[in-house]
């Protein structure tokens, strides 16, 4: 009720909740964009359900919003008109960066992040993999593991793999620099993945992104130019990978820099919302043509 109330010219749904289509179907007066974040959903009940409600909340959209090109042919097949389907990308996530202090300079040891929520699609086992094989070559070399999530079917792989730092909990906004800016290298093991707003974090940083080919995420990441690129559950190219950053400093260093010169030109803030700004005039458009009964305000 207070929505109709205020009689907004359009809405976004920037996440989709179980509740989007109920609003949608109360509030169809009123023109709307939804950002469709995982437009393939990833495996497990919890994530095919909010697919289910990411698709139907998509079907009923004035305009849908998907933030890699890949997904536009996925959005087609699911129903959605081309014509009404924006790519706007994950915009470069820099109000995380803080001024360095002496708690936040680089490890003395190199050390590899893993950031973000714990979910079996995330590879992290892959990762484990991986470094339990380079940290029998490099004593020095520590893995950080931060975030939410269930960590007891990797219990077997961590009690068995040395110099691995877990911190397994939310990380508050205000914690983030810490964890990026003392990192050598942030890895991303995905096994399924649309985009990754770790990256657009990493990008602010300008730390170096070892990252899979799945979803979007070739669309973030250039491979050899803007970071490195692997194939998903390959234990044998993630080590790789990790190793050629850990030897060569400076092409590590590059590509960090590459990574934030990119994605700031081509996502900063500026250029994401003036996207936003158009899809709504679209939206706006596309939906004068059609005639609805007003809400029922009580």
């Amino acid at each position: 009720n207070a929505i109709a109330q205020r009689s907004p010219d359009v809405l976004i749904y920037p996440m989709v909740h179980p509740w989007t289509p109920r609003l949608q179907s109360y509030l169809k007066q009123v023109p709307d964009v939804v950002v469709v974040h995982d437009p393939i959903a990833h495996p497990g009940f919890f994530h095919g359900m909010s697919g289910m409600w990411e698709q139907r909340a998509a079907r009923n959209a004035g305009r849908c919003v998907v933030l890699g090109r890949v997904f536009v042919e996925t959005l087609v097949k699911q129903g959605i008109p081309s014509d009404a389907i924006d790519v706007i990308p994950h915009g470069i996530f820099s109000q995380h960066v803080k001024p360095a202090i002496p708690m936040m300079l680089p490890e003395q040891s190199p050390t590899i992040l893993f950031f973000g929520r714990i979910t079996e699609y995330k590879g992290l086992d892959v990762l484990l993999k991986a470094f339990q094989r380079l940290v029998k070559e490099r004593s020095d070399v520590r893995l950080k593991i931060v975030g939410d999530g269930n960590i007891k079917p990797y219990q077997t792989l961590l009690g068995s793999t040395p110099n691995v730092i877990m911190i397994n909990r939310w990380v508050d906004d205000a914690e983030i620099s810490i964890y990026f800016q003392s990192a050598s290298m942030i890895v991303l093991p995905y096994a399924s993945a649309s985009q990754s707003g770790v990256i657009a974090t990493a990008a602010a940083f300008r730390t170096p992104v070892i990252a899979t080919r799945v979803g979007a995420i070739s669309e973030q990441i250039e491979d050899q130019q803007s970071g490195l690129l692997v194939a998903p559950n390959s234990v044998d190219q993630l080590y790789a990978a990790i190793t050629t950053l850990l030897d060569d400093p400076l092409f590590a260093k590059g590509l960090g820099r590459t990574l934030f010169e990119r994605t700031n030109e081509s996502a900063n803030w500026d250029r994401v919302a003036e996207s936003f700004l158009e899809t709504c005039r679209k939206a706006i458009d596309r939906h004068a043509s059609r005639t609805y009964e007003p809400a029922v305000v009580s």
